[in-house]
C-alpha cells in the first residue's frame, strides 16, 4: 500500500483504464485499497465516491456472472 500513496502523492492518474477498461480502484485488493484509492480519486476529481461504488459493484456482479 505504500507503493500506492507514493504513486497518488507523485500524481498518479487515477481516472486511467488498462485494456481491459479496469480502472485502478477496479484491481483493488481489499477493503484498506479500495478505501485509498476512492478517496484519492475523490480527492482527485477522477470521480465521486458514489461513481467509484457504483463501477466497483458493476464490476463484482459481472464477475459473479450477473
Amino acid at each position: 500500500m505504500f507503493g500506492c500513496r507514493y504513486l497518488i502523492e507523485k500524481g498518479a492518474r487515477l481516472d486511467a483504464v488498462n485494456n481491459d477498461g479496469e480502472l485502478p480502484i477496479d484491481l483493488a485488493d481489499g477493503n484498506d485499497m479500495e478505501n485509498l484509492l476512492s478517496d484519492a480519486m475523490e480527492t482527485q476529481g477522477a470521480l465521486s465516491r458514489r461513481q467509484s461504488f457504483v463501477f466497483s459493484c458493476y464490476r463484482r456482479a459481472t464477475e459473479a456472472g450477473l
